[in-house]
């Protein structure tokens, strides 16, 4: 489970070219959404959206590496792109 802070941290960086995600797919809803205590339980509610400029995120960021793939494949270095993730809120 992710935080929606650490998605949004996550595929920013992502879709900036600058990290790549090994492991699970990284979805713009939960990066998109607001977490609210409910007394010991909670409510994620999708509060934004959010894009780089003009072009919207995709719904989901999908992981470079997945866990099915063998342990020897290679890793590629991100390449290093200016970019900025902004949050509209509604």
């Amino acid at each position: 489970r992710l935080s929606p802070e650490a998605a949004t941290l996550v595929a920013g960086l992502r879709l900036a070219g600058r990290a790549i995600i090994i492991g699970h797919h990284v979805f713009a809803g939960v990066a998109e959404s607001s977490w609210i205590g409910v007394g010991d339980r909670g409510l994620l509610i999708r509060t934004s959206s959010l894009h780089n400029g003009a072009v919207m995120w995709p719904d989901v960021i999908p992981a470079a590496i997945s866990p099915a793939l063998s342990s020897s494949a290679p890793l590629v270095s991100p390449r290093s792109m200016a970019s900025t993730a902004l949050r509209n809120s509604k």
